[in-house]
């Protein structure tokens, strides 16, 4: 992937109007967009390194793990 190509993803990630997180194999928050930051009441730098079970069960029933090239009815690619 080139430098251009990452940089679109990312600002594609963060202007994304709904909560969005890159998480690890553990749930582990890597990275969120500002959707994400304002629905947590936290900045990125709070929520980075955080599980989803912190929030309790209402954000963790509402996250959905999709594969980027398996859409669904529940994840539209």
């Amino acid at each position: 992937m080139t430098e251009m190509s990452r940089s679109v993803i990312f600002e594609a990630f963060d202007a994304f109007p709904q909560a969005c997180a890159v998480v690890d194999a553990d749930l582990r928050i890597l990275q969120t967009n500002p959707a994400l930051c304002s629905l947590a009441g936290r900045s990125a730098k709070a929520l980075t390194g955080l599980g989803f079970n912190t929030f309790g069960s209402t954000l963790v029933l509402s996250a959905r793990a999709c594969p980027p090239a398996v859409p669904s009815p529940d994840c539209p690619a």
